[in-house]
């Protein structure tokens, strides 16, 4: 799983850099990626839980659309991403200040998504294994964030263009 992050995380950022056919190829890459990190997802979701086959059966499909929806989720963090790697060079206060707000709204947006799957979650398998599978996302999460921030530049203090200075 560490393995399939640090990749993915790479190859967001390989292809913040690249355009036109490489730049398809760079997605299909990442779509593929995003297909073993689901898998190794509901895995670990699986091990963690151990749900009798009574919990499971309406389990699975709630979660693998939990799991679409945080696709939709991770779509904005890569054109975020993009975006950010897109203007770095060429910072202003305006572009940053974007940015902040996009990644703040993006948060938020995550921390709903898995308050709405915990109801949704504690509704098939009951409150306390919904809160070991948040607890198990939330982690994940985290690696990934992790090793996302750890790939990405900082913006450099004073190599932003003031907005006022356009």
């Amino acid at each position: 799983m560490k393995r399939m992050i640090g990749i993915f995380t790479m190859t967001v950022l390989l292809a913040v850099g690249l355009a036109g056919t490489a730049m398809a190829q760079i997605d299909s890459y990442i779509e593929m990626l995003r297909t073993d990190v689901k898998t190794a997802r509901q895995q670990i979701a699986d091990a963690a839980l151990d749900l009798s086959d009574e919990k499971a059966t309406p389990f699975w499909p709630v979660y693998r659309k939990y799991l679409l929806e945080l696709d939709t989720w991770g779509d904005k963090r890569v054109a975020l991403i993009k975006d950010y790697a897109a203007n770095y060079e060429s910072m202003t206060d305006e572009k940053a200040k974007q940015l902040a707000d996009t990644a703040l709204n993006n948060m938020e947006l995550r921390v709903k998504l898995l308050k709405k799957y915990y109801k949704e979650f504690s509704k098939v398998i009951g409150p306390a294994d919904a809160a070991r599978l948040i607890q198990v996302e939330s982690a994940i999460n985290n690696v990934i964030d992790l090793q996302i921030a750890s790939e990405l530049p900082l913006i450099e203090k004073g190599s932003y263009t003031p907005a006022a200075a356009k």
